[in-house]
């Protein structure tokens, strides 16, 4: 599943794949720049990139087992009122996706008076990196691995038990 919502009306959802990637180990990136360069000292650029990231819901159990590998990146996993479980044949890896920024300004202006002219230079570079989780949540959680279990980034939350 990559970058589309699977959510189910059903009581209990099952995935059952022999290898489960959900998002793969190449994300998907939703990226937009944009340049408004007037000269070289007037400008605005951006640039905004963010992973696409999967989404399993349903209002009652989510079951998520793999043959061997299960691996999510920036996905979110979420039983409203049941159990959310993941299990592998070998190992479990959650991680987390990325969002990134950029902005780039720059300005420049003269102001003049009676008997003197002044002249303003402005310029401002901001960058942001950040995480986006993924999400395990229900009633209860249950992750099981015959291997490996690795979590980097992962937010997982039960009401009860994990």
């Amino acid at each position: 599943m990559k970058g589309a919502p699977f959510i189910s009306e059903e009581r209990t959802s099952h995935l059952t794949p022999r290898e489960a990637l959900i998002n793969s180990a190449i994300p998907k990136i939703l990226q937009s720049e944009k340049d408004m360069t007037a000269s070289a000292e007037n400008y605005l650029r951006t640039k905004r990139g963010t992973e696409l990231a999967a989404e399993i819901r349903a209002d009652g159990n989510v079951s998520i087992a793999a043959g061997n590998d299960l691996t999510a990146r920036a996905a979110t996993i979420e039983s409203k009122s049941g159990t959310a479980s993941l299990s592998a044949g070998n190992d479990i890896s959650l991680t987390e996706g990325r969002e990134i920024s950029e902005d780039h300004y720059g300005i420049r202006y003269k102001e003049s008076g009676l008997l003197s002219t002044k002249t303003t230079t402005i310029r401002t570079d901001t960058e942001s990196d950040t995480a986006i989780t993924s999400k395990v949540t229900g009633k209860n959680v249950s992750i099981t691995a015959k291997r490996d279990a690795s979590f980097t980034a992962a937010d997982i939350a039960a009401d009860h038990d994990v």
